[in-house]
C-alpha cells in the first residue's frame, strides 16, 4: 500500500491510500452493505454519496447460499456494482452479539479472497468492556495466532487488516499492537462498539493515544465508530478511517443523525438540515409515510449528514483547526467534554510533539480545555526554563518572559484577557525568543535599526531578525554561531549524507534537536557539525523515522 500525505494538523492526516487499484482519501467512512437487506445500493453510495470505500460481511455472505454462489462467481465488485474499494469483515461481530460460534477462522479469510475482497479482515476474538484481564488476554492471544496463521493467505496485492483487541485494558491493546507490528498497513481497533453506546469516550481516547504511540506510522481504523458526532474526536486522535452501519440502523428505528447527536424523528419540529431530504419533506410528512419508504429516507438524510461533517472534518484538518471544531462538537454530550478535558490534561504534553510552531487559524476559547490545548502545553513546558530579563504574569499561565507575547498563540488571543505592557529592550526580547525556540543564550545581543527592520548582532556578526509572528530568523551565520557556542542537536537537524537541492528526506536524517517543531527552521549539518544550510521543517520531527522517501525539511 502507498500513502500520500496531503495535509496535517496534530495527529490528523488527509492523506490518499492506493492499494489493490483503487484510492481512498483520509480520513473515510467505509459505509457498511448488507447485501440480504440493501437500503441504499452500493452503486448509489458511489455516484450520489462519492462513497470511495464500503465494507460488507463476509460471513453474512457465505452464510447465505444464494449470495454466496454469486460473490464466488460473479466476484464482489460485479455483485455488488461498485468500482472503489470493498472491504470485507469476518463476522467477529455476530460472533459476540448474536452467539454465533460457527465460523472457521482460516476458512472465513479464504472465503474473502475468492470473492476479491480488496481489504481482507481476519476473524479475531471480540473482547467486551466487562471481561477479566485473563479472559481478555486469552482472546488477545487468540487473536494474534489467528491473525499470523491467515497472513500468508492474503494475495500481495490485497490489504490484510490487522484487528487489535483488549477490551479496556490498555496493556493488553499495547501487547496486541507490539506483538502485530510488522504484521500489515492497516490496523483495526476493535471492541469499540459497546464502548460507543455507552458514552465511555474516556476509555476510547486512551485506547486509541496507547496504540498510536505504539504504532504512529500505521493506519489505524475504528471499527463500527461511524456516529458524525465523533468523527472529529476520532481525527483529531489520529483514525483514518472508521465504520458503521449506524446511518441504516438509526433509521429503522426512526432515530435522525445531526453532527450533535442523535434526535428522534417523533420529537422534531423543524429539521435542521437543508439535505434533499429535509428540504423536500417536513418531519410530521416523514411520520405518515410508509415505514419501509420512511426508513430508506431517513437512511438517505442520514448518509448526507455523515458525508457533510466527514468533509468539514476535512477542511478543520487543512486550515489547521481541527481542535476548535472539536471543542465545539464535544459540547454534545457531558461526557464527550469531560473524555476531552481529560485527553488533554493526560496526554497534550504529547500531542505537542506534532503541533506546527505556528498556524494561521487561531486557536478558539470554548471552555476550560483551551488552557489544556497542546500548544498551551508548549508554553507551560517552555516557561518552566530559565530566562533573562523581564518577566510578566500571564492568566492561565503564570510568570512567562515578556517575549512570548508576540509570539503564537498568545499573539492571536483576544479571549486570553491577557492585558500587559510589552516595555522591554529589542535586544533582551530577542535573547528571550532564542531561549524560548532553541533553548540557547547568547548574551550581549545588539539591536541596529535597517530601515523599518530590527536586526540582530552578535560579536559583530547579524544574527537574524524577529518577523512578524514573533519568530527569530536567523541568517546563516547566526546558525553557525549557534553550533559553535551550543553542543549537538540543540538547533539541529544531523543528516547522514549531505542532501541536495536543499531537501532533506526522513531516511537521511541521523538526529534531531527534540524540541525542534513543524514551521520552525534548523541548521541542518553533518555528522562532524558542519553547518550545510538552513531548512524549514516541514513534518513533525518525532515522525521523521517513519517517512523515509518523504521531504521532511526544505532549505531557506
Amino acid at each position: 500500500m502507498e500513502r500520500k500525505i496531503k495535509y496535517r494538523d496534530g495527529l490528523a492526516k488527509i492523506s490518499v491510500l492506493s492499494f489493490a487499484g483503487k484510492k481512498v482519501e483520509t480520513p473515510n467512512i467505509a459505509v457498511v452493505v448488507n447485501p440480504n437487506k440493501l437500503i441504499i445500493s452500493p452503486e448509489e453510495l458511489e455516484k450520489q454519496f462519492k462513497a470511495e470505500i464500503i465494507i460488507t460481511n463476509a460471513y453474512i455472505i457465505s452464510k447465505t447460499p444464494p449470495l454466496r454462489e454469486k460473490a464466488k462467481q460473479e466476484k464482489l465488485h460485479r455483485m455488488l456494482n461498485f468500482h472503489g474499494a470493498i472491504m470485507t469483515d469476518s463476522g467477529a461481530y455476530q460472533m459476540y452479539s448474536r452467539g454465533i460460534k460457527d465460523v472457521d477462522p482460516e476458512a472465513i479469510v479464504k472465503f474473502q479472497v475468492e470473492i476479491g475482497s480488496d481489504v481482507i479482515t481476519p476473524l479475531d476474538c471480540f473482547v467486551m468492556p466487562k471481561d477479566s484481564r485473563e479472559e481478555a488476554e486469552n482472546k488477545v492471544d487468540e487473536t494474534i495466532r489467528r491473525v499470523v496463521s491467515s497472513k500468508n493467505m492474503i494475495p500481495s496485492e490485497r490489504e490484510y487488516i490487522i484487528p487489535l483487541q483488549g477490551g479496556i485494558h490498555i496493556g493488553l491493546r499495547v501487547k496486541s499492537a507490539i506483538a502485530l507490528r510488522n504484521a500489515g498497513n492497516i490496523y483495526a481497533i476493535g471492541g469499540l462498539a459497546p464502548l460507543l453506546m455507552s458514552y465511555n469516550y474516556k476509555d476510547i481516547c486512551d485506547i486509541i493515544i496507547a496504540i498510536k504511540k505504539t504504532i504512529p506510522d500505521k493506519v489505524i481504523h475504528a471499527f463500527g465508530a461511524g456516529h458524525p458526532m465523533i468523527f472529529s474526536l476520532l481525527a483529531f486522535l489520529g483514525c483514518d478511517l472508521f465504520d458503521s452501519a449506524m446511518y441504516s440502523i438509526a433509521a429503522a428505528q426512526g432515530r435522525y443523525l445531526t453532527a450533535f447527536g442523535t434526535l428522534k424523528l417523533r420529537e422534531i419540529e423543524e429539521f435542521p438540515c437543508s439535505c434533499p431530504i429535509c428540504v423536500k419533506y417536513t418531519p410530521q410528512e416523514l411520520l405518515k409515510i410508509d415505514k419501509k419508504e420512511r426508513t430508506e429516507l431517513l437512511a438517505r438524510h442520514n448518509l448526507f449528514v455523515t458525508f457533510e461533517e466527514l468533509k468539514i472534518v476535512k477542511e478543520a484538518i487543512k486550515n489547521q483547526e481541527l481542535l476548535n471544531l472539536l471543542q465545539l462538537r464535544a459540547r454534545s454530550h457531558p461526557r464527550f467534554l469531560e473524555a476531552l478535558i481529560l485527553l488533554l490534561r493526560k496526554h497534550s504534553t504529547w500531542l505537542e510533539k506534532f503541533e506546527p510552531i505556528y498556524k494561521n487559524t487561531p486557536p478558539k476559547y470554548a471552555g476550560v480545555e483551551f488552557w489544556l490545548r497542546p500548544e498551551i502545553a508548549r508554553i507551560r513546558l517552555r516557561i518552566a526554563r530559565w530566562y533573562p530579563g523581564k518577566h510578566v504574569f500571564i492568566k492561565g499561565l503564570g510568570v512567562a518572559p515578556a517575549a512570548i507575547l508576540r509570539t503564537y498563540p498568545l499573539n492571536q488571543l483576544k479571549e486570553s484577557k491577557i492585558r500587559v505592557e510589552d516595555t522591554q529592550s529589542p535586544s533582551e526580547a530577542m535573547r528571550q525568543l532564542l531561549k524560548y525556540y532553541y533553548n540557547v543564550d547568547l548574551n550581549g545581543l545588539k539591536a541596529l535599526k535597517q530601515g523599518n527592520k530590527i536586526e540582530y548582532v552578535f560579536k559583530k556578526t547579524v544574527i537574524g531578525y524577529i518577523d512578524s509572528t514573533g519568530f527569530p530568523k536567523l541568517t546563516d551565520e547566526g546558525f553557525e554561531i549557534l553550533i559553535s557556542t551550543h553542543k549537538p542537536p540543540i538547533g539541529r537537524i544531523i543528516v547522514k549524507t549531505k542532501p541536495s537541492l536543499g531537501k532533506v528526506f526522513g531516511r537521511q536524517v541521523e538526529d534531531f534537536d527534540p524540541d525542534l517543531r513543524p514551521g520552525q527552521i534548523a541548521a541542518v549539518v553533518d555528522k562532524n557539525d558542519h553547518f550545510l544550510f538552513k531548512a524549514e521543517i516541514l513534518i513533525p520531527p518525532y515522525e521523521f523515522q517513519y517517512s523515509p522517501s518523504e521531504i521532511v525539511a526544505i532549505a531557506v
